[in-house]
């Protein structure tokens, strides 16, 4: 079945869900929403506003480093 590029475009505003629709990079997509999921969490519910750096912010980071660390691994094979 021929999956729509507009619609994986579209989906992609919010990051890695085109990559879920089209049934590819499902670990990076998976990680991609985790660490957004995450950013969100920390942005609404971050006890002490005035300290930039909480955990959940460096979990976030590390998600997407590595999300983007095995996609380039991924494209290299």
């Amino acid at each position: 079945m021929t999956k729509n590029p507009w619609i994986a475009g579209i989906l992609n505003i919010i990051p890695g869900l085109g990559y879920l629709y089209l049934g590819k990079r499902k670990v990076f997509a998976g990680l991609l929403l985790l660490s957004l999921l995450i950013g969100f969490i920390d942005g609404f519910l971050n006890p002490w506003p005035e300290i930039p750096i909480t955990l959940l912010l460096l979990i976030e980071i590390a998600l997407l480093l590595f999300a983007f660390m095995y996609d380039a691994y991924q494209e290299a094979k």
